[in-house]
């Protein structure tokens, strides 16, 4: 009796037993269902969210090109996988999933990913689209005549699209990150760095189309100063100011109304325009010279002082300046063919910056020749802006010639109207060094010794930044002579630096120079330790640019032919949020292509 009633307590305490471990089992199995149901659309949906985002990106090269066949096509593409990806993401088991603490941040990234690029698709494109047939390059302009009206239609289509993504772009960067998988995390910055780029480049369309129809004369006429910067002596901006032109625009007709060359512009002793005692203590007195105007990378304050000379030798109000070199006139000439220009022969898009900035030299080499080599520049820039101005040849090749341009800082426009020109500065067009939080470096080169060697200089910045909590950061700039040591050109090789060009010590000739470098740095910025070929430097600290300015450390370094030097700058950086953790690094335009390359954190 005894055993069975053990036996019977026994088989009662097993029910409740079994039964437990049959809901834990069935619990498990549910979790199981759902982790794989999780992890496999998760990865579906982040493939699809890969493939929109790759749609998007060609939807703005194809739009920004004209080919408005390859852009239908890209719309669709995105359309199918960001509506895809949402569709996904959207479902009860992920709304659920995305609440847990900790472990729902992953599932949350994906699906808060996927409703920012379905709202992308459905709420930006839409407009982004109807502005790019708006804004067809090749109905854009007639003959020399550009669309004003077509420009002025096109304008509240960009603006919403741009502000649509502006929201899409906060919507990605407030998704938290901590405790994301690694993988999922990546994906998510990938999107965000595709966003915030096609968000630039809206922008700066937004921009465009406010401003241009008014700055090409839709309102009355507007006249401007076109500087053609040498950039085989190098400047803040690119080069010092040779060739200059008139420009005078009508209802989106241009005319040229003016050339001419630095030798007719008159100097003054003080700066005609008070820019403040940072600028003074960098640039001093200088740039009261025309051909020192643009010491400093920004832009906005070389313009102000070429509009006040300008004004005061000719009793002319400019409405603006619009600078540019050599290399992008070889550019844009790449579209329109070459041109037989008087006196010179056939210049095409490969040789018209070696021609105008090399063989000008070699063609007239002494100091006494300077009216022949006026001559010959204002004949290759007569030239070449009237092919430009008057072409018909591929509008959207001249537009991404002129894009090309603008990214390299060839292409420089201010506006002296305040309401215009705070526009311009918000964009690649308005040379702007920005006070801006955020990893940065900057290299530019004042060329010191008044030849024209810098057609020969190779530049390179590495910047390493410091990491997210701010700390040590390292910026190394190399430069590297590559002018002959014989044989160059008697103009192109003096050393003014040393002494006239009359006397024995100016004369040069051995492929020697000395350039002065200004390194631009993130705005708190502070310097450890400088060297020069692994020897410690004394460097000139400054602040330049807009706001409350930019960090920049100055130092003058000597070239003979064929030498490198290397400068190292060892600084301690602020913190930074991933708000302001994109890295901007960028290298002033000469004649030869630099390098440049960053390593920075991905915070948050």
């Amino acid at each position: 009796m005894a055993g069975s009633k053990g036996a019977h307590r026994s088989r009662r305490g097993s029910r409740p037993t079994s039964l437990a471990r049959r809901l834990l089992l069935g619990c498990a199995g549910v979790v199981v269902v759902v982790l794989g149901w999780l992890t496999w659309t998760g990865l579906e949906a982040r493939a699809e969210i890969r493939d929109a985002s790759a749609a998007v990106a060609r939807v703005r090269v194809a739009s920004t090109s004209g080919d408005l066949a390859a852009m239908d096509a890209a719309v669709a593409t995105a359309t199918q996988h960001a509506q895809r990806a949402h569709a996904l993401t959207a479902d009860p088991v992920w709304r659920v999933a995305s609440w847990l603490p900790v472990v729902g941040q992953t599932p949350s990234a994906i699906a808060q990913t996927a409703a920012g690029i379905d709202t992308l698709v459905s709420g930006v494109l839409p407009d982004l689209t109807q502005a790019a047939r708006g804004l067809d390059p090749k109905r854009l302009r007639t003959g020399s005549r550009i669309d004003v009206e077509a420009l002025a239609a096109a304008a509240p289509a960009v603006s919403r699209a741009a502000a649509r993504l502006s929201d899409v772009q906060a919507a990605l960067g407030r998704i938290d990150l901590t405790f994301v998988l690694p993988s999922v995390g990546s994906g998510v910055r990938s999107v965000r760095a595709a966003v915030a780029e096609t968000q630039e480049t809206l922008a700066e369309g937004a921009a465009a189309t406010k401003l241009l129809p008014v700055m090409l004369g839709s309102t009355g006429v507007r006249r401007y100063l076109v500087v053609l910067q040498n950039n085989a002596e190098a400047r803040g901006t690119g080069g010092l100011v040779g060739a200059f032109a008139v420009l005078e625009v009508k209802d989106g007709l241009p005319t040229l109304v003016r050339l001419g060359s630095d030798s007719e512009l008159v100097s003054a002793k003080v700066l005609p325009v008070d820019l403040g005692a940072n600028f003074r203590r960098l640039f001093g007195n200088d740039p009261a010279l025309w051909a020192n105007t643009n010491l400093s990378a920004h832009f906005p304050y070389a313009a102000r002082l070429q509009v006040e000379l300008w004004r005061r030798q000719f009793g002319q109000q400019l409405d603006g300046v619009i600078a540019t070199d050599p290399v992008a006139f070889g550019y844009l000439l790449s579209v329109t063919g070459p041109v037989q220009v008087p006196g010179v022969g056939a210049v095409d898009g490969t040789t018209f910056a070696d021609v105008a900035m090399r063989k000008v030299y070699a063609t007239f080499p002494a100091a006494g020749q300077e009216r022949e080599r006026t001559a010959y520049v204002q004949a290759l820039a007569r030239t070449a802006l009237d092919r430009v101005l008057t072409s018909t040849a591929d509008v959207g090749g001249l537009v991404r010639a002129l894009g090309r341009a603008t990214t390299e800082r060839r292409l420089l426009v201010y506006s002296t109207k305040s309401d215009e020109e705070a526009v311009l500065a918000s964009t690649a067009l308005g040379g702007v060094v920005d006070d801006r939080t955020g990893p940065y470096a900057a290299l530019v080169v004042d060329n010191e010794a008044g030849n024209k060697l810098d057609y020969y200089l190779d530049r390179s910045l590495a910047y390493v930044a410091a990491d997210c909590q701010g700390g040590s950061a390292t910026v190394t700039v190399t430069v590297r002579d590559n002018a002959p040591a014989t044989g160059l050109p008697a103009y192109a090789a003096y050393r003014q630096d040393r002494g006239p060009t009359s006397g024995a010590a100016g004369r040069g000739g051995d492929g020697s120079t000395r350039i002065r470098l200004l390194v631009y740095a993130a705005v708190g910025a502070e310097l450890n330790r400088a060297t020069v070929d692994g020897d410690p430097a004394a460097v000139v600290f400054g602040v330049d640019g807009s706001g409350a300015g930019r960090p920049v450390f100055a130092l003058s370094v000597e070239l003979t032919s064929g030498q490198e030097r290397t400068l190292v700058l060892r600084l301690t950086e602020p913190a930074v949020d991933e708000a302001t953790s994109g890295a901007r690094v960028w290298v002033g335009p000469l004649v030869r292509t630099p390098k440049a390359t960053v390593q920075a954190p991905t915070c948050r």
